[in-house]
């Protein structure tokens, strides 16, 4: 236990830097980012589901990879959406065609599965960064954007340490017999305390005061997205999507609570910010 928690933390002292710098640079830098953790993820979701991960395949997730951040660099949403979906559609077809005839629907449902979940968490995230370059004040863009973020990571960690020290009723035992009430409660008064914080730092922001319940449903939706993740492992009989990550698992135990809470956020902000 002592051995997992160090790699933990040792590769959180590198990750969280690394994911707050890249938001706090923005655009092509956030960009590259957030494309590079969901293309791993989507590789390990399709790897999940038992199809096999070819080198024409990685290859051809490299190609749609760069081709998105290129016309993310041009500042060429549409472009970017549009090639990001061409591209998706193009992987679904061909994962069909070219297994067979068993287990077709699967073949077909799970790569259009991961380009709505990683196409959501990537596009919501790159758009709530891109979204604010028009304030003055250029730490503001970097609060927004972090917030979220930030949200899933403590909702994350309270929900750890609240199941170890206070948990015995389980919450999902089906899906997770780890995770406990305790947790999940532990879970929400962290994201509550996150949202406090941000209200602070935006206090002289219109509905700043809206940051308090915002944290509370970021930290709702990050712990259904990890309930969720944890039921496809759980199908698939494993425990983590793979081991890129020292102590963390995968690139998809990495992001499950973000595929969730980035799109909230978005649409939180596009209404009470009139973004």
């Amino acid at each position: 236990m002592k051995n997992t928690l160090s790699k933990r933390a040792l590769f959180a002292v590198i990750y969280a830097p690394l994911f707050l710098g890249t938001a706090y640079l923005g655009h092509i830098f956030f960009a590259v980012f957030l494309a590079a953790l969901g293309a791993l993820a989507f590789s390990e979701l399709l790897s999940l589901s038992g199809l096999r991960v070819t080198a024409v395949r990685r290859l051809f997730f490299v190609v749609w990879f760069f081709l998105v951040v290129f016309f993310l660099y041009k500042s060429d949403l549409w472009s970017a959406f549009l090639a990001f979906l061409l591209f998706s559609f193009l992987n679904a077809v061909f994962e069909t065609v070219s297994g067979g005839v068993e287990q077709t629907l699967e073949r077909f449902a799970y790569p259009i599965a991961g380009v709505i979940l990683y196409g959501f968490f990537f596009f919501s995230g790159y758009l709530i960064r891109s979204r604010f370059y028009s304030f003055d004040d250029p730490l503001l863009p970097f609060i927004l954007t972090a917030f979220p973020i930030v949200t899933a990571w403590v909702t994350d960690t309270f929900a750890y340490f609240g199941g170890r020290w206070f948990g015995k009723r389980p919450l999902a035992e089906e899906l997770s017999p780890r995770k406990t009430v305790a947790g999940g409660i532990s879970g929400m008064l962290g994201s509550l305390f996150v949202g406090f914080l941000a209200y602070l730092c935006c206090v002289d922001m219109n509905a700043a005061w809206t940051f308090i319940p915002l944290g509370l449903i970021g930290g709702t939706a990050g712990q259904l997205g990890d309930l969720f993740e944890s039921k496809l492992k759980r199908e698939a009989g494993i425990k983590d999507s793979s081991h890129i990550f020292p102590g963390h698992g995968g690139a998809m135990d990495r992001i499950d609570s973000l595929v969730f809470v980035f799109p909230f956020f978005l649409a939180w902000y596009a209404v009470f910010l009139k973004l």
